[in-house]
């Protein structure tokens, strides 16, 4: 999210097209102001990770808007999948749409990812959501039982893969 207002980063009319709006933190929330906020307070305090200051209000500023934004991409893509395949006669199955969080450690990746996976998951129409994290990458697997979540670590092999290797990976 870039701090700026209602306006997109390259000015109107200068002949430089851009895929990036920026807002205000302010004109952001506004986007939600009108949607309540899906999540109790003891919900968030649950997805927070240690040392993380997540709030009802930044939740209810930063994460609602885009999770209501990712929501309405990912049914426009699904809409768009939908006539392409009536289209084309194939029956090919849609592959799953990524959302990828990145950065470095201890920054919240792992808190934005759950407070996304719960806010996308309770709009409506929702398509399944699933949390892939790198845990499984960081920790040994006797690790990973102790805290109760070998069973969602996810091992995609080091080597390269194809895309259709690391989806088959996912499913598993």
């Amino acid at each position: 999210m870039c701090a700026a207002h209602h306006e997109p980063v390259a000015k109107p009319g200068n002949g430089t097209p851009s895929p990036f709006v920026s807002f205000d933190r302010a004109s952001w929330r506004a986007l939600a102001a009108s949607t309540p906020l899906p999540l109790a307070p003891e919900e968030i305090t649950r997805l927070r990770g240690l040392g993380d200051t997540v709030d009802t209000a930044e939740v209810a500023t930063v994460y609602l808007p885009l999770s209501r934004l990712l929501n309405l991409y990912v049914a426009t893509v699904a809409d768009l999948w939908s006539a392409q395949s009536r289209f084309l006669g194939s029956g090919e199955a849609k592959v799953p749409f990524v959302i990828a969080v990145a950065g470095s450690v201890a920054v919240g990746k792992s808190t934005t990812a759950r407070i996304l996976q719960a806010l996308l998951s309770r709009w409506p129409d929702h398509p399944k959501v699933e949390l892939v994290t790198s845990d499984g990458f960081l920790y040994p697997n006797a690790a990973l039982s102790e805290r109760g979540i070998l069973h969602q670590a996810v091992r995609v092999s080091p080597k390269p893969t194809t895309g259709a290797g690391w989806f088959a990976s996912c499913r598993r």
